[in-house]
């Protein structure tokens, strides 16, 4: 009797450690993500995005990082948001820190993060096509 119990909680913990595994693989993949252009013109991007869209609170050059102020909603305080472009080999990615800024809200978080880095990919793939664009010819 003694051994079955041990053998379930010990299965029981298997199991969970593997969703959790699952579960943080896919949180990594939605907040971080490759560009086929250089680090550079990313962070440029990023900041531009940033500037139009959401509430700045600072930049760093010299380490393309950017965070900024999203609020999902009039009685939330929000999240600050670090954006950091870096080199990955011959591409760039961003990855993008969520942390609470004084709300009080503690179910359905993660998928609020979610949602956020959703949006602003949308956001940041629409201004790297403007961005890269070829320049219109004049008549």
């Amino acid at each position: 009797m003694k051994r079955t119990l041990i053998a379930i909680v010990l299965l029981g913990l298997a199991v969970s450690l593997t969703l959790r595994a699952e579960a943080k693989e896919k949180e990594e993949h939605l907040r971080m993500k490759r560009f086929e252009t250089p680090a550079v013109k990313v962070y440029v991007a990023v900041a531009q995005v940033v500037s139009e869209d959401y509430e700045l609170a600072s930049t760093i050059r010299e380490g393309y990082t950017v965070v900024f102020y999203e609020s999902q909603s009039l009685d939330e305080k929000g999240w600050v948001v670090t954006a950091i472009c870096h080199e990955d080999g011959e591409k760039s990615a961003v990855t993008l820190y969520f942390k609470r800024n004084g709300s009080m809200r503690i179910v359905g978080i993660e998928k609020l993060k979610d949602k956020m880095a959703e949006k602003f990919w949308a956001r940041l793939e629409k201004a790297l096509k403007k961005q890269l664009a070829p320049p219109k010819e004049r008549d």
